[in-house]
């Protein structure tokens, strides 16, 4: 782990230049949902929840994220990717349901 100089008085064990090395990919897919949720109630005044293997993802969080996967890895392109990926599925979510809500009932 890389060490040394002063870095606005916090020594990163965890980061190796741009690289953390116990990135943890669950807990940065609740930062971008997160992120996503704030801008789908900014423009569309709702968001959807985010499930993980079929539960809430703050339930999953909770149980015991210590011992979650995790890797070397550029972690701020993966939550630019995982931004991406649940902006865009939040805002097919939404505008389905907005579509299906117009349609009104199926009728029989």
């Amino acid at each position: 782990a890389q060490q040394g100089g002063d870095s606005g008085g916090r020594a990163s064990e965890d980061m190796v230049g741009v690289v953390k090395t116990n990135t943890q990919p669950i807990a940065i897919l609740s930062r971008a949902y997160n992120a996503a949720r704030f801008m789908c109630l900014r423009d569309f005044q709702m968001a959807p929840e985010l499930l993980v293997n079929g539960e809430l993802h703050e339930e999953f969080l909770l149980r015991d994220v210590s011992t979650q996967q995790h890797f070397p890895y550029v972690h701020t392109h993966l939550f630019y990717i995982f931004l991406e990926l649940v902006k865009n599925a939040a805002r097919a979510t939404i505008e389905r349901a907005q579509m299906e809500a117009a349609a009104g009932p199926p009728g029989r």
